[in-house]
């Protein structure tokens, strides 16, 4: 990531902790310190037989249950050998990608998740510049905070329909992202999801959104249309949060129903 993104990532970070705090809209802490008033599931628990290896410049993950959370990405146990990871293979029975797990592995190009894993934990993929392209569990259930922010080259990627929860910052600065689409059944879109994502050119939005933070599209500055699946009365009884479209003049709702 260069460095004029990184120094956009700090100034949002300074700004959400000041509007959160005068705002006082949260209500369980999130990963600035304020209170996120739609925590996440539990994930699962760790697997007692969790292993790891390196064959080939493949990353395979074994067990059953959950990866274990890191505190940082220089915690992973793979954090020496992380420049000559290209792929990353989760086996079955592994059923969470623990906090930080591939953080800032730059080389790898293509991440394989079974069936069967339903949480993507706290910056899981943060800066993977590498990664092109990802494919979703249908199990999904949780995208934890920046879990993609900063994954330049991701164009495009399907959201499961079982998905419950996204969390802030989640697909933030990712540059190369056109297009998405929240399923059913999500209420929120948390502060800064969407932050600094400059190719992003339509969304689709359902009408279980109840909220939208602060600055959620804040910088996309190619974002011109929204479809809401629902009336534009459904849609104006959606809160939203400061600066949650940028002030954009150019965005346009487009409803589904009339």
């Amino acid at each position: 990531m260069n460095i004029t993104k990184k120094i956009f990532l700090c100034l949002a970070l300074i700004f959400s902790i000041i509007v959160t705090s005068s705002c006082g809209e949260n209500k369980k802490t999130n990963q600035n310190g304020q209170e996120s008033k739609n925590p996440a599931p539990p994930a699962p628990a760790v697997a007692e037989n969790f292993e790891w290896k390196i064959n080939n410049g493949t990353l395979e993950i074994i067990g059953e249950g959950g990866m274990p959370d890191y505190e940082s990405f220089t915690a992973t146990p793979w954090y020496k050998n992380r420049n000559s990871v290209k792929t990353v293979v989760l086996y079955d029975g592994i059923t969470s990608v623990g906090n930080f797990a591939f953080s800032a592995m730059n080389t790898i190009k293509e991440i394989y998740m079974p069936e069967g894993v339903t949480h993507i934990g706290e910056k899981a993929f943060y800066e993977c510049d590498g990664l092109e392209s990802i494919k979703l569990p249908e199990s999904l259930i949780v995208i934890g905070a920046n879990a993609f922010g900063g994954c330049d080259h991701i164009k495009e990627i399907k959201i499961p329909e079982n998905i419950s929860h996204i969390g802030e910052y989640a697909f933030s600065m990712c540059s190369s992202l056109e297009k998405i689409e929240l399923p059913e059944g999500i209420t929120s879109i948390e502060q800064y999801t969407f932050f600094l994502c400059e190719e992003l050119k339509e969304i689709t939005i359902p009408s279980s959104i109840n909220s939208i933070g602060i600055c959620a599209f804040e910088l996309c500055e190619n974002l011109e249309t929204i479809y809401y699946v629902g009336t534009s009365s459904e849609w104006d009884k959606v809160k939203k949060g400061e600066f949650w479209n940028g002030n954009s003049t150019k965005l346009k709702v487009y409803y589904s129903q009339s």
